[in-house]
């Protein structure tokens, strides 16, 4: 498959050093992404399920450690019964820590993400009007063809792996609020609103520690940091 990178005409540098930019999600202007809202730690039903399949192993660790004489008058099933309420209760103190805590969550992953994450867009149309005018200033800049069978995008460690390998942007009308157990890669990294999906976007994450350069750009607003760039030798253009 062909992917291709829209370009300034300033950049030309890309080809003469062969080395391009991974950018900072702070430099992204696309609410959606990389901001995943998360709404509570875990939900009542979450807790319920968890609680239903670990609920013997749990009472005998804890009931161990109360006297004998008290043990004999608290019934397993009593204590279930209480939890499962405590649980249930929204108003409960710990469903509100644990939506507290998915608010600190959120900026904590949006901090992070800024300091560690570099990320390469790209496209699969290379006739896209409106790509040639936002990305390609007005027309005049030029767009760069890649084979995205190179070994540069398919460096996939494991299964579990974000970095290093292409994967497809996914497009929504909103803007997902989940707790955090069930928040996925693609509510995190692969996510934005349906007004791009003429884009067909593709993308590649990397750790920015990895970068063959990094350029400091003190003239530039403190959220943008650093520019990561990654050698390009093993790319074939198209």
């Amino acid at each position: 498959m062909k992917l291709f990178k829209y370009l300034h005409p300033d950049r030309i540098d890309v080809l003469g050093d062969r080395a391009i930019r991974f950018s900072q999600p702070s430099v992204f202007n696309d609410p959606f992404e990389f901001k995943p809202v998360i709404s509570t730690v875990a939900s009542p039903s979450y807790l319920q399920y968890y609680l239903n399949e670990n609920f013997d192993a749990l009472a005998e660790k804890h009931l161990s450690t109360v006297p004998p004489q008290l043990r004999q008058h608290i019934s397993k099933s009593d204590l279930r019964d209480f939890v499962s309420g405590f649980i249930n209760d929204t108003s409960s103190p710990v469903n509100k820590l644990f939506q507290n805590l998915g608010s600190q969550v959120s900026e904590t992953f949006t901090e992070t993400f800024d300091e560690c994450v570099g990320v390469l867009s790209l496209t699969q149309k290379n006739d896209n009007l409106l790509m040639w005018a936002h990305y390609a200033a007005s027309h005049s800049g030029f767009c760069l063809g890649f084979n995205s069978k190179a070994e540069f995008f398919n460096r996939k460690r494991s299964e579990a792996d974000e970095f290093y390998h292409l994967r497809n942007v996914k497009y929504a009308k909103q803007r997902p609020a989940k707790p955090m157990v069930e928040t996925r890669s693609t509510d995190m990294f692969l996510l934005k609103s349906d007004d791009w999906e003429y884009e067909q976007v593709w993308r590649i994450l990397s750790d920015l520690n990895d970068s063959d350069l990094i350029i400091e750009k003190h003239e530039a607003p403190p959220t943008l940091g650093v520019l990561s760039i990654y050698n390009m030798a093993d790319l074939r253009q198209l």
